[in-house]
């Protein structure tokens, strides 16, 4: 009998993502319990969501540089933590708490803390506009330019689009020219068949 697995159920069904790069954190659960770290990447899978936090979760890693046994490197890197292992720490109490979104009176949206431990205030989402690539605006000899990626090329047909009584029109006409072919291959079919056939009983005969 195959072996069945059962379904591993999405963490955020809904892309609700709360903690983002540059956000300080602690460390729930582990060995390092308890430790604060700077994250460096969110890794937004919605089965295994994992952040890598600045200095936390050490692991070693052997690297080749060379075709050689002895042509290698080890080097220390961070592993990603799962994300439920760390929490956001607020601002104002130090402690780990909950976050969630709220929108304020001028409508704008949000990050606060919620549970006891949290003071209540919002929490900056960190500005990562400095990392973006700052050839995003550049346009090179090779790129299309943004006015003329952005042109409307296309011209409708004439006619289009069709109307109901011009479309049943049209396929009237289209069917009727359709069977007029079709009548006319199977005559000339049928006429060749009897015409073989003919030759055929000629040739037993003899």
């Amino acid at each position: 009998m195959p072996q069945v697995y059962k379904a591993i159920k999405c963490m955020f069904p809904r892309g609700r993502w709360r903690i983002f790069r540059d956000d300080m954190v602690i460390i729930r659960r582990g060995p390092e319990k308890g430790m604060t770290g700077r994250v460096l990447e969110v890794l937004k899978d919605t089965r295994v969501p994992q952040v890598v936090v600045e200095g936390l979760n050490l692991r070693k890693k052997r690297v080749q540089d060379g075709k050689g046994v002895d042509d290698f490197f080890v080097v220390t890197m961070e592993a990603p933590v799962h994300y439920s292992n760390v929490a956001v720490i607020d601002p104002i109490t130090g402690r780990a708490v909950r976050t969630g979104f709220r929108f304020t009176a001028e409508g704008t949206r949000v990050r606060v803390g919620k549970g006891r431990a949290s003071s209540g205030t919002v929490i900056p989402i960190p500005d990562n506009t400095e990392d973006q690539d700052f050839r995003m605006d550049m346009v090179g000899s090779k790129d299309t330019a943004p006015d003329v990626a952005n042109k409307s090329t296309y011209e409708p047909t004439a006619g289009f689009p069709f109307r109901l009584p011009q479309l049943a029109a049209m396929f009237q006409a289209s069917t009727r020219s359709y069977c007029a072919a079709a009548c006319s291959s199977i005559t000339g079919l049928s006429q060749f068949q009897n015409r073989g056939f003919a030759a055929a009983g000629l040739l037993c005969r003899r």
